[in-house]
């Protein structure tokens, strides 16, 4: 009898359906932080985002431009912090943050990453324009461009002449404005191209050259 008590009680238990009630999760994965954002000046890069709930902390990242450069976690900081400063070095290069959301159980979260651009916007080179005008025994040439998002502090322009079927340097000049005159031979085709500076003297890519005048 009691043998056969036993495997009556297996075969209870190997036959009973689990209840469609139970189950059984763990910690769900938090969210990357939003809005991170990286604001630069000539002293510092400050990364701040917003407030994950439930985090645990936050971790840092940074990586420097460069094809052979890696992520290198420089900051934990607790949970009730959503920024971090970094001091910017004169000519520092450019570089990207990530901040993660620190989880201490459950599964890692996610990062967000953000573009620390140390350099001001460029010019749009299609919104060069080049006319000239007769000045006495000269032409004068007057440039003009939009002007980008910021506006950049000044800007720095490299102009050409043609000689010959071939352009050559004439001169480099800068302005605080979107435009820029200068004196030219009549017999002579100009052209120009411009980048912008910021009060840090970073400078953007160059622009496309413009049409000839």
């Amino acid at each position: 009898m009691r043998k056969s008590f036993a495997v009556l009680v297996l075969i209870a238990f190997g036959c009973s359906d689990p209840s469609p009630h139970r189950s059984s999760t763990g910690p769900t994965t938090l969210p990357a932080p939003s809005n991170l954002s990286v604001n630069v000046d000539c002293r510092q890069f400050l990364v701040t985002w917003d407030v994950v709930a439930g985090a645990d902390g936050y971790a840092v990242f940074r990586k420097f431009d460069g094809p052979e450069e890696r992520w290198v976690q420089v900051r934990l900081v607790p949970p009730e912090t959503t920024s971090y400063t970094e001091a910017r070095p004169a000519n520092s290069p450019k570089r990207w943050f990530r901040v993660k959301t620190i989880q201490l159980q459950g599964d890692p979260s996610n990062e967000e990453e953000g573009d620390a651009r140390q350099t001001p916007a460029a010019v749009d080179g299609r919104t060069l324009a080049l006319r000239r005008e007769p000045a006495g025994n000269n032409d004068k040439l007057i440039a003009h461009w939009d002007e980008p998002p910021g506006p950049p502090a000044k800007y720095e322009l490299e102009i050409q002449h043609e000689n010959q079927g071939h352009w050559e340097f004439d001169k480099s000049a800068t302005t605080t404005r979107p435009t820029y005159e200068f004196l030219g031979s009549p017999q002579q085709r100009y052209r120009y191209k411009v980048r912008s500076l910021n009060e840090c003297d970073d400078v953007s890519e160059w622009s496309d050259w413009s049409n000839p005048a």
